[in-house]
């Protein structure tokens, strides 16, 4: 199964979950001028947990595929999504996820995103190569608030 279609069908089941009219008040809390669909932490894991043997199945490339996928959709679940399938399959990230989380940061608005990226992925990638420790340090230099 294409990439395209597993992000479909993520897709598909993250609106069927949407709450309608709530996505405004989310998005002030959540601090995202991302439009958000309104599904909760549960209901994320669901869907993740639904589709997780699938993932198993999936090279790293594959996955990287599909979390990029998922990071330029239009929703906060979808990129919340892509952090979390990550964040799952942590120990199987490689230099190009690495990368990819790299040029998310320039991309992120909002605490929310920002918190699960770096508490996530990014801190289990600096966890087992802490050379990279010098990198990030360098971020704190950063003009861009979310990547400092």
């Amino acid at each position: 199964m294409s990439t395209e279609t597993v992000r479909a069908s993520i897709l598909r089941a993250l609106k069927g979950y949407a709450r309608p009219g709530s996505n405004l008040r989310l998005q002030e809390y959540l601090g995202s001028p991302v439009p958000v669909l309104g599904v909760s932490a549960p209901e994320m894991r669901e869907v993740m947990k639904a589709r997780i043997d699938e993932f198993k199945k999936m090279s790293i490339n594959e996955l990287n595929d599909l979390a990029e996928l998922l990071w330029t959709g239009r929703t906060f679940e979808e990129k919340t999504f892509a952090i979390s399938l990550s964040r799952r399959f942590q120990k199987s990230l490689d230099n190009r996820s690495w990368s990819t989380m790299n040029r998310w940061i320039n991309q992120l608005e909002g605490w929310a995103l920002c918190d699960s990226l770096g508490s996530g992925p990014i801190s289990a990638m600096l966890y087992r190569e802490q050379e990279r420790f010098k990198e990030v340090l360098r971020w704190t230099q950063s003009t861009n608030l979310w990547r400092k």
